[in-house]
This record gives structure tokens, C-alpha cells and sequence, in this order.
């Protein structure tokens, strides 16, 4: 499957290529680039588009990344904190717990004092 994906994403690279090398040949006409203030020397059409569509993608696959490791992170904490709040409880239930044994574990050691004390007391 993995192949499958590189075959295809290298034939979609290919015919990207190929309509960048044709759109270039067939529009050739240089066009200045005004921005209000400041103004770019002419070069072909194909020039400005194809550079606008090289920039657009590689502002988003910077944004992409970086949105990705955002919701990683936001995923990540989520599941920290989720942990944590199950371990709390888990203590919480462990001391409850505890506190429960306790008494009948002083209880049972008072009873032996006793016992050992009855049957020295009756020898």
C-alpha cells in the first residue's frame, strides 16, 4: 500500500511538473507587479503564478506543521491530565482504603495484647 501512495504521489509531482513547464512556455508575456507603494520588474505571467503557487504551499505546509503539533500537544496534555485525575482518585480511594484497614489492624493487635495477657495471667 505504501508503494501504491509513492507511485501515485510521484505521478501527481510528475504532471505537476509537466503543466508547470507547459503553462510557462505558453504564457510568456512579462507583466509588472504593483503593490500600491512598491512595484516588482515585469516578467512572464507564468513567473508570478507559479511562484504565488510554490509560496502558497509552503506557507501552508509551515502552518500545517505547526497546527499539527498544536493539536499533538493539546492531545498529549489531554491525555496527562486524564491520567493524573485517575491517579488522584486512585489515591484518594487507596487512603480511604487504608484508613478502613487500619483500625481493624490495631483492633487485631490489641486483641493478641490481650490474649497473650489473659493466658499469662491464667498460667
Amino acid at each position: 500500500m505504501r508503494r501504491l501512495i509513492q507511485i501515485l504521489t510521484g505521478l501527481l509531482l510528475f504532471c505537476i511538473l509537466l503543466f508547470s513547464i507547459s503553462f510557462s512556455l505558453l504564457n510568456r508575456t512579462p507583466i509588472p507587479l504593483n503593490f500600491g507603494l512598491s512595484s516588482l520588474p515585469a516578467q512572464p505571467v507564468s513567473v508570478w503564478i507559479i511562484s504565488a503557487f510554490c509560496l502558497g504551499g509552503i506557507l501552508g505546509l509551515l502552518l500545517g506543521s505547526r497546527l499539527l503539533s498544536r493539536l499533538r500537544n493539546r492531545n498529549a496534555l489531554r491525555r496527562l491530565r486524564k491520567e493524573l485525575l485517575s491517579s488522584q482518585r486512585e489515591i484518594k480511594d487507596l487512603k480511604i482504603t487504608l484508613r478502613r484497614m487500619t483500625p481493624l489492624a490495631e483492633n487485631e493487635t490489641g486483641l493478641q495484647t490481650q490474649i497473650s495477657q489473659q493466658t499469662k495471667e491464667g498460667k
